[in-house]
């Protein structure tokens, strides 16, 4: 895995040492090298424009430095730098040298530029695997950036008009201090109710993210080609439900293509194991993984000392089952000092305080190996979150006639807090959206008018948004899809990102093999939930025999972190000092009241659980002070 960033320019040359400071911003993405080539070509109008590309390289496959980029193809025309894996490289290599095309290396990265020779941005279309990538054309004067489909890696670019920069993450572009910081309102919004910011955009105005899926291509031959920047999508999550297979099909073709994904990720050049919370999405792989290696997996859990959180016993009934070279530690994370640290690498705000242990167990890992396999993908893909069951269990209210639901919003809204039924009433006044949207909030509409000073802000909550209601198909399962194409990228997919690559690990997901999600996406939705509720029925099915008989996976609860009893415990006095402070950015952005209600509600020993949005407003806070509060 590597980091990427780069320029191109109407207005100036450019500088070395920015693509320095670029590239080392992103050191930690790539330890192994670094790399930078700069250009300038004239046009056919007399017009020039220059190029710069930076590279910082963790070495994964030819681990020699015959794998250096920024890498050219045979004649130096093609340029390319590259973060990810394309898991299906040797299937083209063969037809390419066959073609002509020389390669110096053994790495993928050079497939992907012949590739590319022969096929341009359709060579997308054929990658298998996680990459963010530019490439330069000079022999069209093109500039060309890609995302994978799903947004395992990320990618953030920014254009003035005269200039065009881009990178793996957001730091490496703000290393040009003329670069704007104002934040983005809506992005603001957006965080406070979910955690997490939706591509395209980011907390700043102007700078984006590239949508999974989708691709930039930069005419350099017109001068204001940074001023009509457009992503262009290459690959969508299939919307139709037309499947014929049986459920015993169906299973066969599930298994044959998870061992095949798993097998694909197994290539590397570096020492490679599994991240293992003993559930059953990780549990599979580390499996699969078995029965494919000639030696034992190396296997790796953390837990907390809190006993109601710390579930490593479930990884180590199946790392005894397939013995594993199993590591695993109990940690009592340090969330206060890791804060600032996760405000710098996360670049905008982020409050999946997973992130925390996500982040520990990567730094275990990285001791041993350099790449790692995770079980990331299964909940969306085969409906394991809990809000499904309560999403399809409500779905007969929205068969209730509009009079009806009006009356049960007016009851419910005149009922105090807490009384028994009251939250039943509630679900039957409104629709399937609003009850997905309540239950992947973190704040309700009604605190959120109180919290937000700016009300005209109200047009911009998720419910009103035209995405929200952009999916197609059956309910539960269009609201699924909507969690792959949101919550998947921009809140899990992103937390193992960032936090895997801070500690200098490669992190792959074969449930995310594209061809799986293909398939998932197609699969009724009684395969993924059936008649009693069993949450990701046909996976369990598939792969059950694989599993310890004693290994509980129904009452596993998944990567949590010990947040709530910290906040009513240890941590009180410096949430009230953090965030009531007079001069924080809580206090200057948000209602000031507001704040200081939700504060000392969450602190109360016996009040409702608020250490979600408490989580948001900490790290808020200190995102702030990293990236506003000052320039260096």
């Amino acid at each position: 895995m590597c980091g990427i960033a780069g320029i191109a320019s109407f207005s100036e040359p450019i500088s070395a040492s920015y693509l320095d400071k670029m590239a080392r911003s992103i050191a930690h993405r790539g330890p192994d090298d670094q790399g930078i080539h700069i250009a300038s070509e004239i046009l056919p109008n007399g017009c020039t424009y220059h190029v710069g590309l930076a590279h910082r390289r963790l070495s994964i496959i030819d681990l020699s430095s015959d794998g250096h980029q920024p890498m050219p193809n045979e004649d130096s025309t093609i340029w390319i730098v590259y973060n990810g894996e394309f898991y299906n490289f040797q299937d083209f290599d063969p037809s390419l040298k066959a073609k002509g095309h020389l390669y110096r290396s053994r790495t993928d990265t050079e497939t992907i530029i012949h590739l590319y020779e022969e096929i341009g941005a359709s060579c997308f279309e054929q990658m298998n695997g996680m990459w963010s990538l530019s490439i330069w054309d000079k022999r069209h004067n093109t500039l060309l950036l890609s995302r994978d489909r799903v947004g395992k890696k990320p990618l953030y670019y920014y254009a003035d008009g005269n200039r065009f920069l881009f990178a793996s993450e957001m730091k490496a572009i703000l290393e040009d201090k003329t670069i704007p910081r104002s934040i983005d309102q809506v992005s603001l919004l957006n965080y406070i109710t979910y955690g997490y910011i939706t591509s395209p955009r980011t907390i700043f105005k102007d700078i984006y993210k590239l949508k999974p899926g989708h691709y930039i291509y930069l005419d350099l031959n017109h001068l204001d080609a940074f001023r009509r920047v457009k992503q262009i999508p290459y690959w969508k999550i299939p919307s139709s439900l037309d499947f014929d297979l049986s459920e015993e099909e169906a299973i066969r073709t599930l298994r044959d293509l998870l061992v095949d994904a798993v097998r694909l990720r197994l290539v590397s050049d570096a020492p490679l194991g599994a991240f293992l919370s003993g559930g059953i999405d990780s549990s599979i792989i580390v499996g699969i993984m078995s029965t494919l290696m000639e030696r034992p997996v190396k296997t790796f859990s953390i837990g907390f000392a809190e006993k109601q959180y710390n579930e490593t016993h479930y990884a180590s009934i199946v790392a005894r089952y397939y013995k594993t070279e199993h590591s695993e530690e109990l940690v009592k994370p340090d969330a206060l000092g890791l804060l600032p640290k996760l405000a710098w690498q996360y670049d905008e705000p982020f409050g999946d305080s997973s992130a925390v242990p996500t982040y520990y167990v990567s730094k275990l890992a990285r001791k041993d190996v350099k790449v790692v396999l995770s079980g990331d993908g299964g909940d969306e893909l085969f409906g394991g979150y809990i809000r499904y069951s309560y999403l399809k269990e409500f779905q007969g209210y929205d068969k209730i006639p509009s009079l009806l639901k009006k009356v049960c919003r007016t009851i419910a809204t005149h009922l105090p807090d807490g009384l028994r039924g009251k939250w039943r009433i509630e679900q039957l006044g409104i629709d399937s959206n609003a009850r997905y949207f309540n239950a992947i909030s973190q704040i309700s509409t009604k605190m959120m008018r109180q919290l937000v000073r700016n009300t005209s802000l109200e047009q911009f909550l998720p419910l009103k948004s035209p995405d929200f209601h952009a999916c197609e198909g059956d309910g539960i399962s269009s609201l699924m899809r909507y969690d792959m194409n949101h919550y998947l990228p921009d809140d899990i997919l992103m937390k193992v990102d960032k936090a895997s690559m801070l500690n200098s690990l490669e992190v792959r997901a074969p449930l995310l093999d594209y061809r799986i999600i293909e398939l998932a996406a197609r699969m009724p939705l009684a395969y993924k939930i059936n008649a009693f509720g069993v949450r990701k029925y046909i996976l369990k099915k598939a792969f059950r025999s694989m599993l310890p008989k004693e290994l509980d996976i129904e009452r596993k609860q998944g990567f949590a972190m010990p947040i709530k009893p910290w906040f009513k415990r240890e941590m009180v006095n410096y949430i009230r000092h953090t965030i009531l402070a007079s001069e924080s950015y809580c206090q200057s952005m948000f209602n000031r009241s507001a704040v200081a209600n939700i504060v000392e509600q969450a602190c109360s020993p016996n009040s409702i659980d608020y250490s979600p949005l408490i989580w948001n407003l900490l790290f808020f806070e200190h995102w702030c002070k990293r990236y506003i509060g000052t320039s260096e």
